[in-house]
């Protein structure tokens, strides 16, 4: 509960799409109304309070957790997807299911690379997978390759605009997970990672959906 202002001019809370406030906007919340539940594009998201020097209220409580998989945008500079939100602390769950959605502008591709890559060995990778899909469905037509294992996959860049990821896990042995790293490129090319590429964060910063 804050104070109430039509415009949430003074004491207030702002809920960012990002790792900072100058990610999206993604609302200004005042008063007494309980705001809806956002979630995050990516695996971040920020929030300020301001409050001024005059009325008083009891402030609020929130709730968060993590989730597989969203929409990204892929940009030239390089971003990260996790396969788990707990990454460095400990394996993936049993019986996964996650997307990754990844689009890039126009008339640019995706391009991904493996940076780390541990899942269940299995010699026709039928129980924990990534599958890569060159385009925004899953559909056969679209899909590129399927890999399980410890060896690092190849880097692919999509012929189009978007590119998904999926990860599927049975319920049984679970291994450390993955990082990709992911950013437009022309489309169809490899686009080498060296000169640009930056350490991953320890671990990610849970989205807080």
């Amino acid at each position: 509960m804050f104070e109430e202002h039509n415009a949430c001019k003074y004491d207030h809370i702002e809920i960012f799409d990002g790792g900072n406030s100058d990610a999206t906007s993604l609302g200004i919340f005042c008063g007494s109304d309980i705001p809806p539940n956002l979630q995050s594009t990516a695996n971040q998201l920020f929030m300020t309070m301001l409050t001024d020097a005059s009325v008083n209220r009891r402030g609020f409580k929130a709730f968060y957790s993590s989730i597989c998989g969203g929409n990204l945008k892929a940009e030239q500079t390089i971003g990260f997807i996790y396969s788990h939100a707990r990454y460095s602390d400990g394996k993936y769950e049993k019986k996964m299911r996650c997307e990754w959605r990844i689009v890039a502008e126009s008339n640019r591709g995706v391009n991904i690379r493996f940076a780390q890559f541990d899942l269940e060995r299995e010699a026709n990778c039928e129980f924990d997978y990534v599958e890569i899909y060159d385009g925004y469905e899953i559909l056969e037509e679209y899909r590129v390759a399927r890999y399980c294992g410890d060896k690092l996959p190849s880097s692919f860049t999509s012929t189009g605009r978007s590119l998904l990821l999926l990860l599927i896990t049975d319920e049984s042995e679970e291994q450390k997970g993955f990082i990709v790293e992911y950013r437009s490129s022309i489309p169809g090319t490899i686009a080498p990672f060296t000169s640009t590429t930056r350490r991953p964060p320890r671990e990610p910063i849970i989205n807080n959906n």
